[in-house]
């Protein structure tokens, strides 16, 4: 990008408008981001108010502070800017105050040579405008190429200067730190002092970073209102602006040094690298120069931060090597070196550290591991002879760590662990390498002397990375005769025989250690069991180290449950099968699908080791139901209907829950015609109690089944059978519908009634039927209106001997006075000649029935005096009720 200015100001005609008053001037000709809000903000300018009673004038104008400015913006382009107040706008005298010049240079960051701060007072930046420019009606011309050319008031030696009067450098120090804390409290640094001084101040906190660094570091001479300000570093008056030294809000958002006030904020700043700082800013600062150039050359550290204090420590380490540094000293330098060194100075840094790895051989643990996390974090870089190297001194701090006198377990446990979490990051196995067979004597000679259980127990753990180290095939784990597998038996059978407590921890350590391998891990308590089993208490061992391994599956190995139970099911294991499925089912972790696994497990093992289904079918059932029934909010309809379909699928007899499980899901069917889905259960749940377990049907699913098989009557010759099937079912039984609320009565009959009237053409075989049933007297009401209406229906000309005729001596047998009378209103129906024609009919069939006729005349008269509107509605309302 080439470099561009731009000028904003009060004129006549701008190069971009027509109109006058404040805007932008002019510009080069290739600048295409003059219209930016971006660019637009550096124009940004307001002065201090007047006291009260003082009125602007051209003598005060001149007093007025002038901003510089420098600003990286959003695109990354480098601003430096001068703000000038004018006082009146183009029109000269005659103007009205308000008018401000705003003068900008914008370049890449690649064109700075120089600090930002060097270009203060440089004539390449404008601070007045002259008549002819600004009182022109014609377009001005575009503004030339500029050039970045630094002024004369600021150059290293000059801010040397400053800085050693007035014991200015201690305030200095102060500023820097809070410079460098702006990344992490947000809080800008802001300056009150003479205009002049202000720069100085500036120039001197840019004068401690590289210039890359000090290119990202925003800053102003003079602010209105630095709370609003876009800079980081800002100058501001003591007087006429919104800066507020007293203000709480001032005070939480900014870092204030009023050098009027001699108010500063101070920090700690003692230690090494603020006497550096102090020697270079008053005496040398070559010295300063040369730890720039050693950031600049190697490092990608770019922001100005706290983490310049570590710049500084890895600086000396590189220099002065690790003699003499403490442990925060090196972690500081280091944790620099990861975040910003390029690759060649890490390599670089690990070379010097291993060169020195006698000195660091004295170093304590906890300092030896912050020089190993560094040398093994750079790992991947480096050549294999080095990454050797690396692993022989590991190799030999751990063994040095492990023989020492009086190391308790929690020292060299805690040292051992934190090693090995920084070798696993590279990939380096250090158990492969402590119990490679080179050090396996090693081990076992320092075990002679000191046989504490710790040391035991870092063994087997030693042990147990290795073989997943190595990949050690797991046949290898059973072999006794290999040394992996006689090393664990020796270990496991000798201390059980010493202590059998310690020989349930062994155990428990080796399947802990293998919790991470389900291969490994099912294989390995397979291979303890043999172990354990010749042991004097080897079945006791056994059922523990059993019990032990459902809890590890639960809790590590869930994910790969089905490996493990295929492992088992090869070795028609079936006890550990069903013993590890109900530790999952009943375990308290959240993260188990329950039902995904019973799904599974069924699926996949159940229904493929017909061994297994006939022990621990039922078992597998009833676990599963107990589950269910503890779920709470969610519908486990489908659930119950599956483990049904299960049971009566593998004809189990012998399920204790199986009663209940049915009435859960009978509960659920509603007493009418049952759907495609519920009369497969229904006929199912009739299979398995009547056919399968030879029980009686009762209940909800007697009734629907045999409300099934009164739908089967399409015509009178289905009528007969039907009746035959139905009473074998119920074997003198009746079928209950006392129990029923009206409701689900009247939906029930709604379905049967078509049917029954449909088939039955006597009254004998109406009775029949109707003595089925155990009714109350409302059903019963209901069940005869409903026949009544049907067979009225039927009957198209009544002066036949026509069903209806035959329903009336099946009521006349059966039937009460409450029926009779709503076989009346059901008769209302029919106008006064129909009536007539039914009376002589009806007295014609049964005028040898006395009882017949009295009942019949009951009836008549009913139907006589009933009004059919009156008696529709009243029906209505008895059908809305329920």
């Amino acid at each position: 990008m080439s470099k561009h200015q731009i000028i904003y100001t009060s004129c006549m005609r701008g190069i971009d408008g027509v109109n006058d008053g404040q805007q932008i001037y002019s510009y080069d000709a290739d600048f295409q981001d003059s219209k930016s809000q971006d660019v637009r903000s550096l124009f940004t300018y307001q002065t201090p108010a007047l006291e009260a009673g003082v009125v602007m004038s051209e003598e005060i104008a001149l007093t007025m502070p002038k901003a510089f400015i420098f600003r990286k913006l959003d695109n990354g382009t480098c601003a430096v800017t001068l703000n000038t107040y004018l006082g009146r706008d183009y029109m000269g005298s005659t103007g009205r105050f308000g008018n401000y010049l705003s003068h900008s240079i914008i370049c890449s960051e690649e064109e700075y040579a120089y600090y930002p701060c060097e270009f203060y007072g440089s004539e390449m930046l404008r601070d007045s405008m002259t008549y002819e420019e600004v009182n022109n009606s014609e377009k001005p011309l575009y503004l030339p190429v500029p050039e970045l050319l630094r002024g004369y008031y600021v150059n290293i030696n000059s801010v040397i200067e400053f800085l050693g009067e007035d014991n200015r450098v201690d305030i200095f120090k102060n500023m820097l730190h809070a410079m460098l804390s702006f990344e992490r409290e947000h809080k800008r640094l802001v300056i009150c002092d003479d205009p002049d001084n202000i720069i100085m101040w500036i120039a001197a906190l840019e004068y401690t970073l590289p210039l890359k660094l000090a290119l990202n570091i925003n800053f102003t001479t003079y602010d209105y209102d630095p709370s609003l300000s876009r800079s980081q570093i800002c100058g501001v008056v003591p007087k006429g602006t919104k800066y507020s030294p007293e203000g709480y809000e001032n005070l939480q958002s900014h870092f204030i040094f009023d050098i009027y006030r001699k108010d500063t904020v101070n920090f700690d700043n003692k230690g090494e690298f603020y006497d550096f700082i102090e020697v270079a800013m008053l005496f040398s600062y070559d010295i300063l120069k040369d730890f720039h150039e050693f950031l600049v050359n190697s490092y990608s550290y770019s922001k100005a931060s706290l983490e310049y204090y570590n710049a500084y420590s890895l600086y000396k380490l590189r220099s002065d090597g690790i003699s003499g540094f403490d442990r925060q000293s090196f972690m500081n330098a280091v944790s620099f070196a990861e975040k910003f060194a390029n690759v060649e100075e890490k390599v670089a840094l690990t070379k010097q550290l291993l060169a020195e790895k006698d000195k660091i051989a004295k170093f304590d643990d906890e300092y030896s591991l912050e020089v190993f996390r560094y040398i093994l974090g750079s790992y991947d870089f480096l050549s294999t002879s080095m990454q050797e190297k690396i692993k022989s001194f590991v190799i030999e701090k751990i063994f040095n760590s492990f023989r020492e006198t009086g190391k308790s377990e929690k020292e060299f446990i805690k040292f051992y662990k934190n090693i090995g979490q920084l070798c696993d990051r590279s990939r380096i196995s250090i158990d492969a390498g402590l119990i490679h067979e080179d050090n396996q004597q090693k081990i076992l000679a320092a075990m002679q002397y000191d046989v504490s259980n710790w040391k035991l127990a870092f063994i087997i753990t030693t042990l147990c990375s290795y073989v997943k180290d190595k990949a050690v095939p797991v046949n290898r784990l059973y072999d006794v005769e290999s040394s992996v597998g006689r090393l664990y038996a020796g270990i496991v059978q000798s201390v059980y025989k010493t202590d059998g407590n310690n020989g349930y921890l062994v155990v428990t350590k080796i399947l802990d250690e293998f919790s991470n391998n389900h291969e490994y891990l099912t294989n390995m308590a397979l291979s303890l069991e043999r172990v354990l089993l010749d042991l004097p208490s080897g079945e006791a061992a056994v059922r523990f180290m059993w019990k032990y391994f459902y809890n590890v599956i639960v809790t590590s190995q869930y994910e790969n449950r089905n490996s493990i139970f295929t492992i088992l099911n090869n070795c028609n294991r079936t006890d550990q099968m069903y013993g590890l499925f109900e530790s999952l089912l009943n375990s308290n972790r959240d993260s188990i699908n329950r039902d995904a696994l019973f799904v599974e497990h069924y699926d996949h093992f159940v229904t493929n080791n017909s061994k297994y289904s006939k022990k621990y079918l039922p078992y597998i059932l009833g676990t599963y139901y107990e589950y269910i029934k503890r779920s709470k909010n969610r519908d486990i309809s489908q659930i119950e209907e599956k483990l049904f379909y299960i049971i009566h699928q593998n004809k189990l007899g012998d399920v204790p829950f199986v009663d209940e499980l049915i009435d859960n899901i009978v509960n659920k069917i509603p007493i009418e015609r049952p759907s495609k889905e519920n009369y497969k259960i229904i006929t199912d749940i009739f299979d398995y109690n009547f056919n399968y377990r030879r029980h009686g049907v009762r209940g909800k699913v007697l009734l629907i089944f045999v409300g099934m098989n009164i739908e089967k009557i399409k015509s009178h010759k289905d009528l007969r059978p039907a009746m035959e099937g139905i009473e074998r079912i119920i074997n003198g039984k009746k079928v209950d519908l006392f129990g029923l609320t009206e409701k689900d009565a009247n939906n029930y009959l709604e379905w049967i009634v078509p049917y029954i009237t449909d088939s039955c053409q006597t009254s004998n075989e109406l009775i029949k039927i109707y003595e089925l049933f155990n009714m109350s007297p409302r059903v019963s009401e209901i069940y005869m209106t409903m026949c009544a209406k049907d067979y009225l229906k039927q009957s198209k000309d009544i002066n036949e001997h026509c069903s209806f005729y035959e329903f009336l001596k099946f009521l006349f047998t059966v039937g009460n006075v409450n029926e009779r009378e709503a076989t009346g209103r059901v008769l209302c129906k029919l106008n006064k000649q129909k009536l007539e024609i039914m009376d002589r009919k009806v007295k014609t069939i049964f005028f040898k029935d006395k009882k017949a006729l009295r009942y019949w005349d009951e009836i008549n008269e009913i139907a006589l005096s009933t009004n059919p509107l009156l008696n529709s509605i009243n029906n209505f309302l008895k059908r809305k009720k329920f």
